[in-house]
């Protein structure tokens, strides 16, 4: 039905417009002046058959993922800032519903098709909003992070 992919990874954030949109981040804005670099988990994909698109399986999956990177934090102390992606336009709507933003507002570094259309958008969400909607959603959170 469905699947997503994650991996460790690194943010990088240089200049005051970065810093504006990573305020939320702790410190960011008194790096103005150098490029940081903060852990993030980074999903690679995450995708739903389209025979079952639109019966919130990819919200179920988000939470369950949120769910999981709430324990992995919490449990196993593995440290991390923000959830990053790289959402196809047909799939920012489903993503800021869950509180992701754009990375960059300048958004030079999009890929763009022959006709001029953005082939993707960079997306992240801090941690600090993903707990809360774990802890707000009233999903199952285990004590073992090996049966969720």
């Amino acid at each position: 039905m469905g699947y997503y992919s994650i991996a460790a990874s690194l943010i990088l954030i240089s200049g005051k417009i970065d810093a504006d949109n990573f305020s939320d981040i702790d410190y960011s804005n008194s790096y103005i002046e150098s490029t940081v670099r903060f852990p993030v988990i980074k999903i690679n994909d995450f995708a739903v058959d389209k025979r079952f698109q639109r019966n919130k399986i990819g919200t179920k999956m988000m939470f369950y993922l949120f769910n999981n990177l709430y324990l992995m934090y919490s449990i196993a102390n593995i440290g991390m800032t923000a959830i990053t992606l790289q959402s196809k336009n047909s799939a920012v709507e489903f993503y800021k519903k869950f509180g992701f933003k754009y990375v960059h507002k300048d958004y030079n570094d999009l890929r763009v098709d022959p006709f001029g259309n953005k082939d993707y958008y960079p997306m992240m969400i801090g941690m600090d909003k993903v707990f809360k909607i774990v802890e707000e959603s009233g999903f199952p959170v285990s004590n073992d992070p090996y049966n969720p």
